[in-house]
């Protein structure tokens, strides 16, 4: 088990399949086998490919616990595998990993296997963690068929991928962030044949950093699929040559990395959540000082107020964005209407949200009870325009 300050939160529980670890693919091509790591006790192994690279690998931050770190010793985060394909066999490092940013390495030891054989790496309890077992096996490459992770966004660096468990095929990835400012969100698309199939947007919540300096963040990514035929009706296979692209890093200076057009646009939500915030803001706060009205009563106008909020961006809105973005842009200012507009939504939404499960909860609310439940929504809102 990790320390309990580990920042990556288990990230790379069972972190399976590490090869394909920059932006430029091996050239070396992958070998049938992969090595089988059994990390933990009594939960499925991982499996990482093997070729000939000494670069790639993988690292496991969630490993059993045997021995305490000592008080004045950084402790333990991950322990590093690296496998690779040689003229005498399969040659495995192993090193664990200190601290919450790994400011320390240490090598474990260099292995040598083949096939079929399985050995057990007595030495990672010197360091506290319950030995690993590795093997080598064959792997069917149809099987095997990992996307690609390719990050333009050079402070994204990868950690890992492995096949999720869920009804429409996916593959988990773990990203780490080496700059020294927080992401706010990253973009990230799945392409088949240079083509975009599927795209995600994973944002910190209510403002906050979605990954801070040095952490690590995990996302599930969709794959393009198609339906096969099967006696009992129809599953979907996962079309091999995908590639699991982050397109762009949003850092919460307003500065990017990466391609320019999501920046754009995420800042245009971000704008269209700040007008709302502000309006929602001063809806709470009236309803505050109205407090000689009935309770039951204030809290429906909240809700018909913030109903009737409106949702529509101003025009000269989205030109003024562009202006201030000062880096050329395909978008226009009628495109960029519709992420503002998304932008306000979301604020109406949650703040509508939020008073119909408070009318729900309380349907003969008191006085004080509403003004408590007044002045902290209210306060949550300022902080989330505050982070903004």
């Amino acid at each position: 088990m990790s320390s309990p300050n580990v920042i990556l939160r288990s990230l790379l529980l069972m972190f399976a399949f590490a090869a394909v670890a920059t932006a430029q693919p091996v050239s070396s091509p992958p070998s049938q086998l992969a090595l089988e790591v059994h990390f933990y006790p009594g939960e499925p192994p991982a499996y990482q490919r093997i070729t000939r690279s000494t670069a790639q690998g993988a690292w496991y931050s969630r490993f059993h616990q045997i021995k305490a770190t000592g008080a004045n010793d950084l402790p333990v985060n991950a322990v590093d595998i690296k496998p690779a394909l040689t003229d005498s066999g399969i040659r495995v490092s192993v090193s664990v990993l200190f601290g919450e940013l790994h400011e320390k390495q240490k090598a474990v030891g260099t292995y040598t296997i083949h096939e079929g054989e399985k050995i057990k790496i007595q030495e990672l309890a010197q360091f506290g963690v319950d030995p690993f077992i590795i093997s080598a096996v064959n792997f069917s490459p149809q099987l095997f068929d990992l996307p690609e992770f390719i990050s333009k966004a050079k402070s994204i660096d990868y950690i890992g991928i492995q096949p999720t468990v869920s009804t429409m095929p996916a593959f988990r990835v773990a990203v780490r962030n080496l700059s020294s400012k927080n992401v706010r969100a990253i973009q990230i698309r799945t392409l088949k044949g240079g083509e975009s199939q599927l795209s995600l947007l994973p944002q910190g919540k209510e403002g906050a950093p979605l990954i801070q300096p040095g952490n690590a963040f995990e996302f599930d990514a969709r794959v393009a699929t198609r339906p096969n035929a099967t006696p009992t009706g129809y599953t979907q296979v996962t079309l091999p040559g995908q590639v699991i692209e982050v397109v762009t890093a949003i850092f919460d200076d307003g500065s990017f990395e990466g391609e320019p057009e999501p920046a754009l646009v995420y800042g245009a939500i971000l704008r269209g959540e700040k007008i709302q915030l502000a309006r929602v803001i001063d809806l709470f706060q009236q309803t505050i000082n109205d407090n000689q009205a009935d309770p039951s009563v204030r809290i429906e106008t909240l809700k018909r107020n913030i109903a009737t909020l409106n949702l529509e961006a101003d025009p000269a809105l989205a030109p003024e964005i562009i202006a201030e973005f000062g880096q050329p842009t395909k978008t226009t200012a009628q495109e960029l209407k519709g992420p503002i507009e998304i932008g306000m939504n979301t604020i109406s939404s949650h703040a509508l949200n939020m008073t119909k499960q408070f009318q729900l909860r309380n349907p003969r609310p008191e006085t004080s009870g509403v003004d408590r439940w007044l002045a902290t929504v209210k306060q949550r809102y300022e902080d989330w325009l505050r982070r903004l």
